[in-house]
């Protein structure tokens, strides 16, 4: 399966909100809720922290042969210079369990130290999410306190993620 990494913009909202529709676990474990939300995609592709320029937001759109199957948001110099922020890594429920995760992400691995020339990346994972095995696999530790995560009627924690690259 060959794979591919399309960098989208808010003229891509549609084929990202299809993907999310394809996977409607991440939305239950992660929000609390039964349904994808019909702004999803234009969330996750406008959302940026204060003071990063928008030039150093990514998303990408995960190609398997002429299928979409599955989006990374990524955020450049975040919380650091040296450090970019995966703030979504997502494949459709289909797709899971298959080995595909791993080599996306291995493939954004060498995009962020090829291109962007980060030496740290970053996440958080939500612990009603189970996804901290997969991303131990990968290389990722633990690091910092808890969270309270509080999506309104939606409670659980989260934890920030930290893999050092070679």
């Amino acid at each position: 399966m060959e794979l591919r990494l399309e960098r989208i913009d808010i003229y891509s909202e549609q084929k990202l909100q299809e993907v999310f529709n394809r996977s409607p676990r991440y939305f239950k474990y992660v929000e609390g809720v039964n349904n994808v939300p019909k702004e999803a995609a234009r969330e996750t592709i406008e959302a940026i922290p204060p003071n990063i320029p928008r030039s150093n937001k990514y998303v990408f759109l995960i190609k398997a042969n002429q299928e979409y199957i599955g989006a990374i948001d990524l955020i450049d110099g975040y919380p650091e210079n040296d450090t970019a922020f995966i703030g979504l890594l997502i494949i459709i429920e289909n797709q899971q369990a298959k080995g595909v995760g791993m080599k996306v992400y291995d493939k954004l691995e060498g995009f962020i130290k090829e291109q962007l020339r980060s030496h740290k990346v970053m996440l958080a994972i939500v612990e009603s999410n189970p996804v901290e095995g997969f991303w131990k696999k990968m290389g990722f530790e633990k690091i910092g306190e808890k969270k309270v995560y509080d999506n309104g009627d939606f409670k659980s924690f989260s934890q920030r993620m930290i893999k050092i690259l070679n």
